[in-house]
């Protein structure tokens, strides 16, 4: 079960304590055509929230729900172009922010903050048939972000059960894909990939990890799993159809991954303790494996 700071805890206290629904704003401001937007304060526990809902173009449609034991909450939705469609959610907890911002066309943007106590989340997209979501849960402390510009392209970051984790998912171009994955306590995890359908996958499971990922070219692949605690892995690729693969567990491993060129692949394994992995690899079709 989870288990919240002795601070954390007197906050969700407080607030689920406090009086019925009272001072909460929300400012709404269309302009165009068939356009819809929706803001809900209704909860009978919910104060001091502020929602702001701003669209401009066709179709549009923005959803924002401040629900449960919600205090001093935000959420700010802005959508310009057609066909956009935002959705954001904070169910609990104290200073949760969400911020959405769309341009273009059929972008997909959704925000999800549960219980949590300062956590923030934004998306950014701009072009079109982009898709970010933040989905935040039971954690203190979050961050979230994506931001996308270009079409195509998909960022999602999911942080669970988490205290001080981070996020962000950064991509620009077309068709680049990348999801992170975190559980346990003080992770951080940051993203970018630059050109047309590269793809980055990130899972963090224990206490203290971290992930790096820069991708710059087209068609690169990049996978990292880590388990354990004091975890670091750092993994950059330039060019095309590039490969890299680390898989981390137990204590104190550290991992770098660089490649530069066509089809390179790598894969490094670490399974015990204080290891340390270096591999750089520039050309085309060279294949590296490190396992200790």
């Amino acid at each position: 079960m989870k288990k919240f700071s002795p601070v954390a805890a007197t906050l969700m206290f407080a607030v689920s304590a406090a009086a019925l629904a009272d001072n909460n704003t929300a400012v709404q401001l269309q302009g165009g055509f068939a356009n819809h937007a929706n803001a809900d304060q209704a909860s009978l526990f919910a104060r001091y929230n502020y929602i702001e809902q701003v669209q401009f173009g066709f179709a549009n449609k923005a959803d924002a729900v401040q629900d449960g034991t919600e205090f001093f909450s935000s959420i700010k939705q802005y959508q310009h172009g057609a066909l956009n469609k935002a959705y954001s959610l904070q169910d609990g907890g104290l200073f949760n922010h969400a911020y959405i911002h769309q341009s273009g066309a059929k972008n997909r943007a959704n925000t999800y903050q549960l219980w949590s106590v300062g956590n923030i989340a934004k998306v950014d997209q701009s072009g079109y048939f982009n898709k970010g979501e933040v989905y935040q849960s039971f954690a203190e402390f979050n961050y979230g972000a994506v931001s996308q510009h270009g079409k195509g392209n998909k960022g999602q970051v999911n942080q669970y059960f988490t205290e001080w984790s981070v996020g962000v998912v950064d991509q620009y171009g077309h068709e680049n894909k990348a999801t992170t994955d975190q559980y346990g306590e003080g992770l951080v995890s940051y993203t970018k990939q630059f050109g047309i359908a590269n793809k980055a996958n990130v899972a963090q499971y224990g206490y203290y990890n971290d992930s790096l990922i820069i991708q710059g070219g087209i068609y690169n692949r990049a996978n990292v799993e880590q388990f354990g605690e004091d975890l670091s892995q750092f993994t950059l690729q330039i060019g095309l159809g590039n490969k890299a693969n680390t898989l981390q567990e137990w204590y104190g491993n550290r991992s770098y991954t660089g490649q530069f060129g066509i089809l390179n692949h790598h894969y490094t394994t670490q399974l015990g303790v204080y290891d340390n992995a270096y591999a750089t690899q520039v050309g085309v079709y060279n294949i590296g494996v490190i396992n200790q």
